[in-house]
């Protein structure tokens, strides 16, 4: 006659050689899920970080206008925003400048007048963007596309 274990008390733990293998089961199942996540935090991190140096890039722009007074230096604003960033491809679109109020209504140029009576102001605005491409492919595969705009007033 075969003997069975005595059955264990309610609210007990089965004995520690029938729980051996228990961790190694449940960090097999977490450990993919924590991998996810982990690279999502990665590549989120990433895309923030190259939109940051973008907006560094952009105002470098807007600060050689502001500086140099050169308002119809594109080449040299263009220059500016590239050089001003590690990042290589950085798209800068041809900067424009536009004359305001300090309303913000635009004017037909700096001898024009302002409603308010406030000066004519020359203004300078400088776009870029850049393409982030995801290292993991997993979240999205479609490149983003970060972009920046600056507008500066100039002297």
């Amino acid at each position: 006659m075969a003997r069975f274990p005595k059955p264990a008390p309610a609210g007990s733990f089965p004995p520690r050689h029938l729980r051996a293998g228990n961790v190694a089961i449940e960090f097999a199942l977490i450990a993919p899920v924590l991998v996810i996540l982990l690279m999502g935090t990665v590549d989120y991190g990433l895309e923030t970080y190259y939109d940051a140096q973008l907006q560094q890039a952009v105002r470098a722009g807007a600060e050689y206008v502001n500086n140099s007074g050169h308002s119809q230096d594109t080449a040299g604003i263009t220059a500016a925003v590239q050089g001003a960033s590690a990042l290589t491809g950085i798209a800068v679109a041809t900067p424009t400048g536009s004359y305001q109020c300090s309303n913000g209504t635009a004017v037909a140029g700096v001898g024009s007048t302002c409603a308010n009576g406030s000066a004519v102001g020359s203004y300078m605005t400088i776009s870029a963007t850049f393409t982030y491409t995801s290292f993991v492919t997993f979240f999205s595969s479609a490149p983003r596309t970060l972009s920046s705009t600056v507008t500066v007033r100039y002297q």
